[in-house]
Order: structure tokens, then sequence, then C-alpha cells
């Protein structure tokens, strides 16, 4: 009788052990896919001003970054490109590393906005995806 209680109790511990290894295995490796991904932010300030901050958070190093105005105090803009306005924008943006970028919102006075703008950054990944995210971004009044 004893040794069939160990038994059976050897084989529910290796059951267990079998599945426990293999969830901790498949969390492993999902969580080390190669993936695309970035954070981003944004001041303005009434002048014009407009600072963004960008961080890979990806597994993959960002090759390129645009940035759109879409709306200026909730009404629609032609989606104006604005990335020209930003001070160098690096080549690359290895993983974990991030950027500050300084630029101008108002597309050259295209664009004229008092409380709020909403910005599209879209970022272009070494695979060639490319993902974007919309921010909101509050004007603060001039410093």
């Amino acid at each position: 009788m004893e040794l069939k209680l160990f038994k059976i109790t050897c084989l529910i511990v290796g059951i267990v052990l079998i599945i426990s290894t293999l969830i901790v295995l498949f969390a492993f490796g999902f969580i080390s896919l190669p993936k695309n991904d970035f954070k981003v932010s944004g001041v303005a300030y009434a002048n014009g001003e407009f600072s963004l901050h960008i961080r890979n958070v990806g597994t993959r190093d960002i090759v390129e970054i645009k940035v759109f105005v879409v709306e200026a105090d909730m009404f629609p803009v032609d989606s104006e490109d604005i990335t020209e306005t930003f001070n160098s924008i690096p080549a690359r943006i290895a993983p974990g590393e991030q950027v500050w970028l300084i630029g101008n919102w108002t597309a050259n006075g295209k664009i004229i906005a008092v409380n709020i703008l909403r910005v599209k950054v879209v970022c272009k990944f070494a695979n060639g995806v490319s993902i974007s995210r919309t921010i909101m971004v509050s004007i603060h009044p001039e410093e």
C-alpha cells in the first residue's frame, strides 16, 4: 500500500513539474519575441515651440520618425507634417534609448490653436514596419 501511494505521489509531482516547466518556457519565449514599440509624450507652448519625447521600448531600431498635427483645438487640420521643424532627428534609435526633439507645431503659421493639439507620431522600424501613436498635447502659455 505504501509503495502504491509513493508511486502516485511521484507521478503527481512529476506532472506538476513538467507543467510548471512548460509554463515558464512558454512565458519566457513569449516575452523574448522581437517587437516594434515606442512610447511618446509631448509638450507644446503658445509661442509654437514643441518638445517631443520618444522612447524605443521595442527590440528593433527605429530608423525614421514622422510627426503630424492632425487636430488643433479639436478641429481637424490637413495632417500637417511638422517633422522637418525638429532639431536633428537621429538616424537610429536603438532599443531602450530615448530622444528629446524640439520643433515648431505651427507649420509656418498654417496651424492656429490655443488649448490642445492632437499629434500623430509615426516610427518606422528596422524591419520596415511602421507604428503610429496619436497623443493629445496641451498648449502651455509662453515661458
